[in-house]
This record gives structure tokens, sequence and C-alpha cells, in this order.
């Protein structure tokens, strides 16, 4: 398929550095710095998104007949700084403009003849870099779980993040631990099953969130927050390049007449739904109903906590869906009982000792409830209920974590009364808001295929 638009690699500057922070880089051969774009070497650009990733990743290859691996030389740790994009407003820039440079990580695919050479490049931001070497040692006292992800990211001693490259939502509930010797990036992914949102708006208290990068920084976001649309900021630029708040709209086709046409950027070229439905699976992992023990490793006292999905859409807490209709089964299928046991241990004795006991002296828990434990669970699961990939054309506007509305047309028939496109009705079913988890842009030099691959989630069914 011919690309809709013609990609400009501006700049690819490949710089022996020091700046990867607590790697010792003194080893390295300072031989300069070398415009991998200006040789003509790039041969095509990948950068990829999840929100299930605490850090972003770029692969370039490579075609050259200079023996740069060598003579730069390529051992690691380099800094590359990345201009690549379509129009300036569709650009994706790494560097000192964004606080964002990228820094090699690996060396993949290497094929060499005695007149070239042909590699891929495997480039990360310095956090990811700085993960490696950093520990978490010391006691966090009782504070809200926002300023524990705060201080582990910004630590001086450890990631050292600028504060502007970071996102943290606010949370309801406090938290003590200690750090155990353990990376940053999987603190930060450990506490985010305990926190809970702050009760603002519609988003009032189910647990569950979110530790990822993208390419504005890091984000901890609960996953209500991400589904309200009503509150979500969206960050995207429509087909002009023009900053723009709503929800983006895409509409699926199955051909493009003028792709000389802007409209054509909110056009699904490739449409493919990977899961929509499965029943089975969901009882096995206990996602409609589980048994949820927890146990006090102090004094072995078990809890028991049973926890089902429809109480849960009941309670009305404020619990945000893409859609209008959770899916769940009648129960005549798998009666009252719980289809899951699920066991826990209880986070006492890595706390501060003025919560381990009560007045009584008798261990008490961590001031995390077991049903909170069994909610956030839950929440994990059914954001994944849903799940469909499409090709748009590339639009560096877009974030992981960000919501879009698809239209896809209804099977059968042109309806002539529809007035929701063009051609047909749209399908109810699969149509409607979604949340990207996943992410990639693939950039092609000249006229190649020039795209962006979202893989896209929701919890619900429906137009809400």
């Amino acid at each position: 398929m011919s690309s809709l638009n013609k990609v400009d690699i501006k700049k690819c500057t490949i710089t022996p550095s020091d700046e990867a922070g607590s790697v010792n880089l003194e080893d390295l051969e300072k031989s300069g710095s070398l415009d991998l774009a200006a040789t003509g070497s790039v041969v095509h650009v990948d950068y990829f998104e999840d929100i299930l990733s605490p850090a972003v990743t770029v692969y370039l290859k490579i075609s050259e007949t200079s023996n740069i691996l060598s003579k730069l030389p390529i051992r690691g740790y380099e800094r590359v700084d990345l201009e690549v994009g379509i129009t300036e407003q569709n650009t994706l820039e790494f560097g000192d403009k964004f606080g964002n440079p990228l820094f090699v990580t690996g060396i993949e695919d290497i094929n060499r003849t005695e007149s070239q050479a042909i590699y891929t490049l495997v480039l990360s931001t310095v956090g990811n870099l700085r993960n490696e070497g950093a520990r978490c040692v010391k006691h966090f006292p009782r504070a809200t779980i926002k300023s524990h992800i705060e201080e582990i990211l910004t630590d001086k001693n450890g990631l050292a993040i600028d504060p502007e490259r970071i996102e943290v939502e606010e949370t309801s509930n406090s938290y003590t631990f200690m750090g155990n010797n353990r990376k940053p990036f999987y603190t930060c992914t450990w506490l985010s099953p305990k926190a809970q949102p702050a009760k603002t708006g519609k988003v009032d208290g189910t647990s569950g969130f979110l530790f990822y990068e993208d390419f504005d920084g890091y984000k901890f976001k609960s996953i209500d927050s991400l589904l309200n649309a009503a509150g979500a900021e969206q960050k995207y630029l429509d087909a002009n390049g023009n900053p723009n708040e709503n929800v983006p709209e895409f509409t699926f086709t199955t051909s493009i007449d003028r792709p000389e046409d802007p409209k054509n950027q909110a056009k699904i070229l490739d449409f493919y739904i990977d899961k929509a439905v499965n029943v089975q699976k969901n009882l096995r992992v206990g996602l409609y109903s589980n048994l949820t023990m927890v146990i006090n490793p102090l004094n072995w006292n078990v809890e028991g906590v049973i926890h089902n999905l429809q109480d849960q859409v009941n309670e009305n807490n404020g619990m945000s869906t893409a859609g209008d209709s959770v899916p769940i089964p009648k129960s005549e299928f798998f009666g009252d009982n719980p289809s899951r046991l699920l066991v826990r241990i209880s986070d006492n004795g890595m706390l501060d000792p003025a919560l381990e006991t009560d007045d009584d002296g008798q261990a008490k828990d961590s001031g995390r409830n077991p049903a909170d434990m069994a909610k956030a669970f839950t929440r994990y699961t059914l954001l994944f209920q849903q799940s469909l990939n499409i090709t748009i054309p590339c639009n560096i506007g877009l974030r992981v974590g960000s919501l879009i509305y698809i239209d896809v047309p209804d099977v059968g028939p042109t309806d002539a009364s529809s007035t929701k496109t063009a051609d047909k009705m749209i399908d109810p079913e699969v149509s409607g808001i979604y949340l990207i988890r996943a992410m990639r842009h693939h950039f092609e030099l000249g006229e190649g295929r020039n795209v962006t691959s979202l893989n896209l989630i929701r919890d619900s069914y429906g137009l809400n």
C-alpha cells in the first residue's frame, strides 16, 4: 500500500556521550557525532509506546557502507538525537527541545557483506537506562502514593527525571513501605494496584492505576480517569496539524480514492478484531466472581472476601467505562459460587510499625482493604475485554492511554437513511470509544509506507 504522506528524517545524530547518567562511558572512544540522516543510512524508523511498559522504544534500521559500527564505534549508550516526521506539526522529535534524547541500548539483526552492513539500533530514553542501576533502598514514610511516585521518579540519586516530564494523578489513599532494594520502575508498577484515585468529579475510588511512558514523559494514571471521556485531556493533532482536545474519530474504509485529501487522515486503513468474547476464560480467571484470601504474614490470620463484578457495577461508585454495557453473563450458567480462588499476602511487616498493631496490640492490616485488592484485580482484567488492531495514516499526535472513537460500518446492505456515515449504518457493538493500549509509528524514507498501528482495548460494549 502506498503512503498517504511523504516522510522526512530531518536529523538522526549519534554521539558518544556520558549523558546516560549512572552509566560509565569514560572508556568509550570520543569520535564526535555523525548525522545518519545526512548520509542516507536510515532505512526506516519504528517507534513504540505501551501502557503496560514504563519505557518507550525506538528501532532504527540502518543500511551503510562506511563501517560505522567499528569506526564510531557503536558499543551501546551512545546518544541519538532524532527528528522524523511528515509536516512541521506532525513530527516526532527526540533531543534537548523536549528533554528526551535517546540512547543506544542494543544492536540487532546484523547482516554484513564486503560492501554493506545492515542492522537495527535499539534506542530508549535515559530513564530506562538509569533504572537498571538505581534502587529504592529507603523507608518511605506514610504519605499519598502520588507523592511516593513523584519522589521515586525525580530522585537525584536515582532516575533524576525532570518534573516537567512526569504526570501523576492524585490518589486518595496513603501508604508506607520499605524500598527493599527494588528498581524504581518495578516499585512504581508494584504501587499501581494499591492506589485509588482521588474522589474528584465522576471518578471516585475504583482501585487500579497504570504506570507507563509516552512521548511526553512518565504517567501514573487510574484506569477510571483514562476511560473518563468527559474529563480526559486528549492530546491529538487533527488532519491539518491543529490541536484538538475532543476524542478523535476514525472511520473504517476499504479504499482511498484521493490520497491527497486531508480527510483521509481520519480513515482506518486496516482493521482486525483479535478479541471480542471469551466467557470461559473470564470464568477461569475469576472476572465475574472471585474469592480473595488475604494472609497476614505476622499472625497467619486469613481473611476471605467474595467479589462480584455485578455488585461493583451496581454500586454506581463512579467507575468509568468506555461503552454502555459491561459484559456479565447470566448467573444461571455459573451459579453463585466464585469461579476462582485468589490468594494474596498482605503488606504487614513492611510498613510503619505504628500501623502494625491496634490499641489491643493485635496486628492489623496495612490500610489496604482486601475488598480493594479484589476490585483492582477485577478492574485490570475487565479492561481487556475487547481488543482490536487498526492502522491509520501516520499521526504522531496520538498517545497511549488516550481515547479514540471509531466508526465501523455494519455488515449488510447499504441503508440510504443512514446519516452517520456516507455508506452504511455503523455497527453499535464494535464502534465506539476505545483506549489506546499500544502504538507503533512506522516511518519509511521517501514514498514508503508511513502509518500508525494501534492496539485498542475497552471494558464494555456498545456506544456510550
